[in-house]
């Protein structure tokens, strides 16, 4: 994808919310997947939110693109409420 040719290009970390979801074994995420629906946004951001906290505490990492976030409005909202 372009954001991981990015990610590669400027030597940043990249998340990818839709691998984030897949890997999930929440039965909820997993049924609204198969359905071709949007999971829920505090579902997303719970996921995204740990992810990014994590990579926040490595030395390494200098930057982080996230890739297929944000999907709704509602999403967005939680984001810029919960990240600082």
């Amino acid at each position: 994808t372009q954001c991981a040719r990015l990610a590669e290009d400027l030597s940043l970390a990249q998340v990818c919310v839709g691998d984030l979801l897949r890997a999930t074994d929440d039965p909820v995420v997993r049924e609204t997947i198969a359905a071709g629906a949007i999971v829920p946004g505090e579902v997303t951001m719970g996921l995204l939110a740990r992810e990014l906290r994590q990579l926040a505490g490595d030395d390494a990492v200098r930057g982080i693109l996230i890739d297929g976030f944000p999907r709704a409005m509602d999403q967005a909202l939680m984001y810029e409420e919960l990240m600082p």
